[in-house]
C-alpha cells in the first residue's frame, strides 16, 4: 500500500497526492475502532528531487555529480498545501471530527526556500501541530565541533530576519 501515492506528471513537482490508498487504510481503522493520536503527510518533502533530464530521484542538499541541469522539487512547498488540506478534509470525511491532529509539515532544509512559503500559505486550522526537522549534524555552518549549537536553529542565519 502507497500512502503517499502521486499522480504522475511530465513534471514531478505539479504530482498531486492521491488519497485512494489512504482511505482504505482510514476504512481499516474505522471498523477496529482504533484510536489515532494525529495523521501525517509524508516525510521531508522539500529534500526530494528529481533531474529534469533522467527523471531519477535524490536528495536536493546532494545531487549526484553528473547533475548539471537544476533539480526539480518532487513536492512543491504549494503543492504540500493542497496535498494537506486534502488529506485533512479525506481524514475529517471518514473519521469526523475527532480523528486526531493533523500533523506537519514534517519539512528540513532551508526556512526561506520551503518553509516560509509553506507556512506563509497554508490555511489557518489546517495543522493541529506544527513540525520542523532540525539536525544538529554538520553542515556549511558547523563549528569546530562538528554540530550546531542549539541556539541556531533562532539565529538570523536560519531563519533569514
Amino acid at each position: 500500500m502507497d500512502l503517499l501515492d502521486r499522480t504522475k506528471e511530465k513534471d514531478p513537482s505539479k504530482t498531486k497526492w492521491r488519497s485512494a490508498q489512504f482511505e482504505t487504510l482510514l476504512q481499516y481503522v474505522k471498523s477496529k475502532r482504533y484510536t489515532v493520536a494525529g495523521w501525517e503527510l509524508g516525510n521531508e518533502p522539500g529534500l526530494k528531487c528529481v533531474g529534469k533530464i533522467d527523471g531519477v530521484g535524490f536528495s536536493c542538499h546532494h545531487p549526484p555529480k553528473n547533475e548539471t541541469k537544476p533539480v526539480l522539487q518532487v513536492v512543491s512547498p504549494h503543492q504540500l498545501i493542497a496535498d494537506v488540506v486534502a488529506f485533512k478534509k479525506v481524514i475529517r470525511k471518514h473519521l469526523g471530527a475527532d480523528a486526531g491532529m493533523v500533523i506537519g509539515p514534517d519539512v528540513a532544509g532551508s526556512l526561506d526556500t520551503y518553509t516560509k512559503p509553506f507556512f506563509d500559505g497554508i490555511p489557518e486550522g489546517t495543522l493541529d501541530v506544527l513540525t520542523y526537522h532540525f539536525y544538529y549534524g554538520c553542515g556549511s555552518e558547523c563549528g569546530a565541533a562538528g554540530v550546531q549549537p542549539p541556539d541556531f536553529s533562532t539565529s538570523p542565519s536560519w531563519t533569514g530576519t
